[in-house]
């Protein structure tokens, strides 16, 4: 009988923002989608944030619980509009997790930070019009590019037909 002992890793998280840019208003919800996961269970995940100027870091629970799942699929919302935040002001949030490994102590792990600025709502809309401009333009773009491509694609191709018949 040959017995082995595996190291017990930190929890993985793999989490995105889902529809929200750097720049929000402060009365903005945060959605948070992607998964917590680990060998011996997640047995905590939470939201912890930092407004700057202020350097303290805050904790928020997470609505769900991760009741020591091996896989804990994340769907959160963070609502910033409790925090009471200014114009200018910077908040950076990121999602812990800790795992349920007893043996050797939890491992905690903090998943990505996510910076956001605090804007008016009228500097987000024109904000939101310049992307959409930018967008807009590099779509037109890349459509020129296309049918550009196609004229080249439907010259050679007539080339090479011609080029046939001669045979």
């Amino acid at each position: 009988l040959v017995l082995s002992a595996v190291n017990d890793e930190p929890p993985v998280i793999e989490t995105a923002l889902h529809g929200i840019g750097p720049s929000i208003t402060h009365q903005a919800t945060i959605p948070v989608q992607g998964s917590v996961s680990d060998d011996y269970g997640v047995a905590d995940a939470r939201f912890e944030y930092r407004l700057e100027p202020k350097e303290a870091l805050e904790v928020r629970a997470f609505r769900d619980k991760p009741n020591f799942t091996k896989k804990f699929k994340v769907q959160e919302r963070f609502e910033v509009l409790p925090l009471d935040l200014k114009i200018g002001a910077k908040l950076t949030l990121s999602v812990v997790a800790t795992d349920a490994d007893n043996l050797t102590a939890p491992h905690q792990t903090q998943g990505e930070r996510y910076t956001f600025t605090i804007v008016s709502d009228d500097e987000l809309r024109s904000l939101i019009a310049a992307r959409e401009i930018n967008l807009r333009h590099r779509f037109e773009q890349i459509l020129g590019e296309l049918q550009n491509a196609r004229k080249d694609v439907q010259l050679h191709r007539t080339r090479y037909e011609e080029v046939l018949q001669m045979r």
